[in-house]
């Protein structure tokens, strides 16, 4: 079955003009805090990527399609296959992906909006939407992306390439740095790809081919911390430069590291000169860890393992899965560490379980 995301503008005020049908040349001009990005003395901040996973059924594509139908007015082509719906923006890159398939635990559903096409669309009427969805009772955010693009050339290569050969930054272990996009191109990324804050800092100029002549600073949030910065920001009643300024650099620092207590170290000039002027004091995203349970390790095994485990019955009978089966619990037993057999001796009193000696 195919989802098209032409469903009827919906009549919420929450999404202003837009629900009455406007198109993008409707929108405000690109100036001043109404603008696509939110600008602030030669800063302009605004939000690249959002991914949103929920199940069942909601509202979410009825608010949607409000945005959607604008991505759409700048599209090159849409397609569509079984499940997924997508479409690419002016310049040929991904604009919106729209996923769903059914699972044991029903019909589970994925939203990307993309950088291009968040783009097109004022940082305010962003903000309205993600007001809109956050109530949604199963809605996670697995990613949302935060930008700044420096038009004053605040941010250069000789800066941040000086301070990492001299190892003066703190918040992450690791930094690369690419050559790219030509003679003048060049991308500092800042931290693991696979960890749950990512940064980069590159020449979007050379990026863009000269269409926006500034330097980026961006931050990629995934996971828990992708959840917490989205509720965060939709639960403020305005989204403006400084809101997404305080996000945007997370614990990442560039600081003289000439005492141990690094809460001591003074930061570099040009990197306090870039706080300073964003008017921001930057915030963490402070993720209280679940403690890791019995039940945690069970529910994990049904939602990635289960498939697998079915696939393995079904080609090996039921006595060649028993052998199998037992074997790896022998090599399990193997691996258990101490804090484990707690765990275990937690779950068994917790349900009234006698703990074996």
């Amino acid at each position: 079955m195919v989802t098209q995301l032409d469903l009827p503008l919906p009549s919420s005020p929450l999404l202003g003009f837009i629900a009455t049908g406007a198109t993008l040349s409707d929108l405000p001009s690109n100036t001043g805090s109404d603008s696509q990005a939110c600008a602030y003395q030669g800063l302009e901040l605004g939000i690249d990527a959002i991914t949103l996973l929920w199940s069942g059924d909601s509202n979410i594509l009825e608010v949607t399609n409000a945005l959607a139908n604008i991505i759409f007015d700048f599209t090159t082509s849409t397609e569509r296959k079984i499940g997924i719906l997508w479409n690419r923006c002016y310049r040929g890159t991904l604009g919106c992906l729209y996923m769903q398939r059914d699972t044991a635990d029903g019909m589970c559903h994925r939203l990307s909006l993309s950088g291009g096409a968040l783009s097109l669309l004022p940082v305010p009427l962003i903000h309205r939407w993600m007001q809109s969805v956050r109530e949604t009772e199963s809605l996670r955010c697995s990613r949302i992306d935060i930008r700044c693009d420096d038009y004053g050339d605040r941010i250069r290569y000789t800066d941040v390439l000086a301070a990492l050969e001299a190892g003066n930054f703190s918040g992450f272990i690791s930094a690369t740095c690419i050559r790219n996009f030509g003679s003048d191109g060049w991308t500092f990324n800042l931290g693991s790809r696979e960890s749950e804050h990512y940064m980069r800092i590159y020449n979007k100029e050379a990026e863009s081919g000269g269409e926006k002549k500034c330097r980026r600073v961006e931050s990629e949030f995934k996971g828990d911390k992708a959840a917490y910065i989205f509720d965060a920001i939709a639960a403020n009643d305005s989204c403006g430069a400084g809101l997404l300024g305080s996000w945007l650099l997370g614990k990442f620092d560039f600081i003289v590291k000439d005492e141990k207590n690094l809460d001591r170290c003074k930061r570099l000039e040009w990197y306090q000169q870039f706080i300073d002027e964003l008017a921001i004091i930057p915030q963490v995203a402070i993720v209280e860890r679940v403690k890791s349970s019995v039940e945690r390790k069970m529910l994990w095994i049904r939602k990635q393992v289960s498939k697998s485990l079915a696939l393995i019955r079904r080609a090996t009978g039921e006595a060649g899965y028993n052998d199998y089966i037992e074997e790896v619990l022998l090599y399990g037993r193997s691996k258990i560490h101490r804090f484990e057999d707690i765990l275990c001796a937690e779950y068994l009193t917790c349900h009234n379980m006698d703990v074996p000696i």
